[in-house]
This record gives structure tokens, C-alpha cells and sequence, in this order.
């Protein structure tokens, strides 16, 4: 099992390790302890040990551990009904799509469990419309992404990030979802607009749609990021290419904007984006699709759904996530502490230097 190096690890842990070894697979390296409990940003390990989550559970629980108004809510709606889904919907499910349309500013909204269902989804309606409104064969239909992007490791959308031995082992490979020139082989390089320019001019007929997530704090400046994905959504425009945001770990006010394509302006306003991890606080998984009738009225019945998709859970999950992120005022407390960090006497050293540029991505709120 992968694992990060740290301290030593105790017989409680070597225990749940080798069980961990003997009986499960897959999942992310992890640090040296098991969590019991959590409360706010500290979490409690087996061996009673306080832990500050800085990683936010891989940016899903910006809101902490157990927050109350979270916390009732969901329970509240487990103790009312248990599931309700594509054999019945909830009266939440209209509610919350509502919300969903008028507060991004999109037409309609489709609703899965993962991220990466969600991402995996979106580039499927994309290359329906690229086949139905651009008239490329299915067969010649591209999907293109960034390196140094984060979408998912599920077969369809794997191929999107930068290339890995292990995808290969899986016989995970597509040329018609990539973050590669297909004519070159050449990794289109997140910051690098002439990657994208050299691909559109010479293959923008079969392009139907690019995918990325518009920050990520690996280029000097947060300046030079907005300009990149700037660049790039004009481009998408001027060649009638799709521009999808993956909001699903940027978004939800981490940049100190509800969403991270947000600093791009209303004039560069993505045709689709995702939504997941902290839409819900980390509360309950749900992920969601937003876009406009002309891509969202391509989904029939029996093309887009999940078992948990419209959970009721899921969806009061989300309605009073969205209502937190108002009343606690959290875009300008996430603004406000990364101008505190920015005045800091150590933020002339390059490790936090480059985490201010990008506006704190991934910050505790």
C-alpha cells in the first residue's frame, strides 16, 4: 500500500495497515494514522493524537469536521426518508436544480454521485455535441485537456491527465480524449496557450470540446493563470469549441471566488462546469453538470444518471451548503486570510510566495 513517509507508526496503526494490506486496494498514499474523529479543522487519530486537516479531505470538507448547521440538516433528512432517485424523485431535487441554474447563471442541471462521474459525464455531452451540432463523425470526435490537471481515474476520463505507466497497465488509452496533440504526441501544457493554438489551427474541425480547472497555483502569478485560461476560452470561442471549467476541486470559494473560472469575467463565462466535493461541505457526495439548452437538451433519458444521483440527502446536503457559504460570509473570509498570509513577514519565501499567488487554493475557511 502507498503511503507517505513521517513518523513512525504505532502498533494500532501497524495493525490497520497490514488488515489494510491483506484485505483492500487502491485509494491515495496516506499519512501515518487513522482517524476516529473530527471536529472543526482537527481530526483525532486511533491513538488519541490531534491532527489539523490541512488538505480539507482533499478540498471536500472546507467547511470542517461536523458542522452543526450540516450536521442537523443531514441528519434531519436521514431520519425522514432513506432514498429516493430515478424511480421517484424528491421535492428537494427541483429546488435545488433551481438554485443551481439561477446562482450560476446556466440553463440546466444534471446531478451524479463523484467527481469524476460528473467529469466523466460532461465529456460525454460534449461529444454529443460535437457530433450532433458540429457534425464530426464519432469516430474522429475530440475531447482535449491540460497537464497538471485532476479529473478522475475512471476509464473514460483517465486519459485526460498527463500519461502514467499505470494507465497503461489498465489498457487505458484514448485518441479521442486526451491532454495530447494527437498529431504530435506532445502534452498540451497547462499555461501554454501556443500548445492550444497549434492544435486548433490545425485540427479545430474534429475538437469539440477542452476541459480544464482555470487555477491551481502552479504558475508564478494568479495573473498569469487568468490569463492562460483567458486565452484559451477565446480560443474555444473563436473556433466554436466547448469550454468546460472543472470546478469540482477549485471550486466552492477557495480562490476567494465561488468559482475559480469566475476571475475570468462574465464575457469569458464557461459553456459548461462541474460541481462536487465541498458543494455539499464534504457532508455527502454529489456532483453535478451546469450548461445551457444548447448541450443540456441533448440528454435523453437513460444517458445521464446514478443510482445516488437526486438523493435526497444529497440534495438538502447541497441546498444548505450553498446557504452556509452566504450567511458565514465565506468568499471574503477566504479573500481576507490570503491578504493576511500575502502580509505576512514569511511570505517572501518561495514555498508560500507561490501558495499567495494563487489565492490560498485549498484553504482551511
Amino acid at each position: 500500500m502507498a503511503t507517505k513517509t513521517g513518523e513512525e507508526y504505532s502498533t494500532k496503526s501497524q495493525e490497520l495497515l497490514k488488515m489494510m494490506d491483506e484485505y483492500s486496494v487502491g485509494v491515495f498514499g496516506a499519512v501515518p494514522s487513522f482517524v476516529v474523529s473530527g471536529k472543526g479543522s482537527t481530526l483525532v487519530d486511533i491513538d488519541g493524537r490531534e491532527i489539523i486537516d490541512f488538505a480539507c479531505t482533499m478540498s471536500a470538507g472546507n467547511f470542517g469536521h461536523c458542522h452543526p448547521v450540516m450536521t442537523k440538516a443531514v441528519k434531519d433528512s436521514i431520519d425522514t426518508v432513506t432514498l429516493t432517485n430515478i424511480a421517484t424523485y424528491h421535492e428537494s431535487w427541483p429546488r435545488l436544480a433551481k438554485m443551481l441554474c439561477l446562482k450560476f447563471g446556466y440553463d440546466k442541471a444534471a446531478t451524479m454521485v463523484s467527481g469524476a462521474e460528473a467529469a466523466d459525464s460532461v465529456c460525454k455531452i460534449a461529444r454529443k455535441w460535437g457530433i450532433t451540432r458540429k457534425r464530426i463523425s464519432p469516430a474522429e470526435v475530440l475531447i482535449l485537456g491540460s497537464s497538471e490537471n485532476y479529473h478522475g481515474l475512471t476509464t473514460g476520463i483517465w486519459p485526460l491527465m498527463d500519461a502514467s505507466n499505470q494507465a497503461e497497465e489498465f489498457g487505458v488509452t484514448s485518441r479521442n480524449i486526451t491532454n495530447r496533440n494527437p498529431q504530435t504526441g506532445e502534452v498540451l501544457r497547462y499555461g501554454h496557450i501556443e500548445d492550444y493554438e497549434a492544435v486548433f489551427s490545425q485540427m479545430h474541425g474534429r475538437i469539440s470540446a477542452v476541459i480544464i480547472e482555470c487555477l491551481h497555483g502552479r504558475l508564478p502569478t494568479i495573473e498569469e493563470e487568468i490569463n492562460f485560461a483567458i486565452k484559451l476560452r477565446q480560443l474555444c470561442k473563436k473556433y466554436n469549441v466547448l469550454f468546460i471549467a472543472d470546478e469540482i476541486r477549485m471550486g466552492c470559494a477557495k480562490t476567494g471566488k465561488f468559482l475559480s473560472c469566475d476571475w475570468m469575467g462574465e464575457e469569458n463565462k464557461p459553456d459548461m462546469i462541474t460541481l462536487g466535493k465541498s458543494i455539499t461541505g464534504g457532508m455527502y457526495p454529489a456532483s453535478y453538470i451546469l450548461g445551457n439548452n444548447d448541450t443540456m437538451e441533448l440528454v435523453g433519458p437513460y444517458s445521464v444518471s446514478s443510482t445516488f444521483a437526486k438523493s435526497p440527502t444529497a440534495n438538502i446536503a447541497t441546498l444548505t451548503a450553498l446557504q452556509i457559504y452566504e450567511d458565514e460570509n465565506l468568499l471574503e473570509r477566504a479573500a481576507a486570510k490570503a491578504e493576511g498570509l500575502r502580509k505576512s513577514p514569511r511570505s517572501g519565501n518561495t514555498t508560500m510566495s507561490n501558495m499567495l499567488h494563487a489565492e490560498v487554493p485549498m484553504l482551511v475557511l
